[in-house]
């Protein structure tokens, strides 16, 4: 499964939203109708449960390319060109859910039955939302999530235009509301979704009035039957970051216009207390994996460093002379299998993108040079989707083609699908390698 990661610098922090709970079974809750506080029942805590996990994939702002991932395969979804319908809302869109799986290398609709147009709600793919979406699976990897987010900036048309979140079976059958907000609630979008085995954690930003000050809350919520309750409140700039060992792991960016320093600490559900972990400069890219912070760094002209830090143990290490010439910006961008891909835009190559791949274990540096065409020939670093225990998929190539559609009143629509991405599966040692050894997947869609 993909180790989730976030960007770590309050300038940068562009990510997710949701959180963590108790191990086991939660003290039980009064039952609370979905978008209301569950009353708090009494009683010794649990531990902390070590299943708890990130659960939402890649950058949570660029919310038409969120997919789910699983071992078994990969969810995501299109969107509808806007003539195809006609909706009093103008932020409301319709569209399919799409799974890639890994074991037929198919890309299908998630429907199953024959001769479906997957165009009203009796489709299991067919989705109807407004502004944008989220897919997620839960830790356990065994219902399917769809976060609607609604409207962010106070912009309510309608009931459709309210956050919410939906689960369904892993086919996508059984859909039901699991949460509803208020029309003076959003999901907070600078912070990821976390799950254990029984819950949901998503930041909520609550703002009751034009006037007030918004706050944000960290919710939990059972999977069973949406009961939720505020389990921590967070300040507007703080944000969380991941979760390792049952622990919560945050940033608090509230210093940096004082000392321009970006704060972490983590925090425990079941013991309900925080501690302080690590600061840095908030000028410095970073990103934190479970409970690793990785710090990228410009040193010279033409090399660069990261810093690794364990936030748990406080531990360090530094690996240098990682090439950077004629560096325009650094960043490290993911971390799996104790490598990171460390990225520089060229200035002598017009913003072209160069990344390497550096393992912390052993500081072995490898440049990537797998590349795919795209708008007209540039070339592209191929990115990586999602990951399995020993593969990627990824987008090998892109190529014009045409979208067959039918609306809800049954008209057909073949729409223009310019640079449409072309999915492959690459194991993890040939991508290291920079092997292009491609596993194709068929797009039936």
């Amino acid at each position: 499964m993909l180790k989730k990661w976030q960007k770590a610098t309050a300038l940068l922090c562009l990510l997710f939203s949701l959180f963590a709970t108790g191990c086991g079974k939660q003290p039980a809750a009064n039952p609370a109708a979905p978008g209301e506080k569950a009353t708090e029942t009494q009683g010794s805590q649990p531990d902390d449960d070590r299943s708890l996990r990130v659960v939402t994939n890649g950058n949570f702002r660029n919310l038409l390319l969120n997919g789910a991932e699983t071992e078994r395969g990969y969810y995501d979804s299109i969107i509808w060109p806007l003539d195809m319908y006609t909706e009093d809302s103008p932020w409301m869109h319709c569209g399919n859910l799409i799974y890639t799986d890994y074991q037929t290398r198919t890309r299908i609709f998630l429907c199953s039955t024959p001769g479906c147009a997957h165009n009203n709600e009796n489709c299991t793919s067919y989705i109807r939302y407004p502004r944008g979406i989220v897919l997620f699976a839960n830790a356990a990897e065994t219902r399917l999530f769809c976060m609607a987010t609604g409207a962010m900036d106070g912009e309510v048309y309608s009931e459709d235009d309210i956050g919410r979140i939906y689960q369904m079976d892993l086919d996508g059958s059984n859909r039901k509301e699991l949460l509803r907000l208020k029309a003076y609630e959003s999901f907070s979008l600078n912070d990821p979704v976390l799950s254990d085995s029984e819950r949901l954690y998503v930041c909520v930003i609550v703002t009751k009035s034009a006037t007030a000050e918004p706050v944000k809350e960290l919710r939990s919520i059972n999977i069973s039957d949406g009961t939720w309750e505020t389990i921590l409140n967070l300040k507007i700039a703080e944000n969380v970051f991941s979760a390792y060992d049952g622990l919560i792991i945050l940033g608090d960016g509230e210093k940096v216009t004082s000392n321009h320093t970006y704060e972490y600490r983590s925090f425990s559900m079941s013991r309900n207390e925080s501690k302080k972990l690590y600061e840095c400069d908030i000028g410095e890219y970073s990103i934190v994996v479970n409970n690793t912070l990785i710090i990228a760094n410009k040193t010279v002209e033409d090399t660069g460093a990261i810093k690794i830090i364990d936030l748990l143990s406080g531990s360090e290490k530094i690996i240098d002379d990682i090439p950077q010439e004629a560096v325009g910006m650094v960043s490290v961008t993911d971390l799996f299998d104790d490598i990171v891909r460390w990225a520089y835009i060229d200035k002598t190559e017009i913003g072209e993108a160069q990344e390497y791949l550096v393992n912390c274990a052993t500081g072995e540096i490898t440049k990537i040079t797998l590349r795919y065409s795209e708008f007209g020939g540039t070339k592209r670093l191929v990115p990586i989707v999602a990951e399995t225990e020993t593969q990627f998929l990824v987008i090998k190539d892109t190529t014009d083609s045409k979208l067959s559609l039918t609306n809800a009143e049954g008209i057909p629509f073949l729409c223009d699908w310019p640079n449409r991405e072309v999915y492959a599966l690459i194991s993890k040692e040939d991508y290291r390698n920079n092997i292009p050894n491609y596993q194709d997947i068929e797009d039936t869609i």
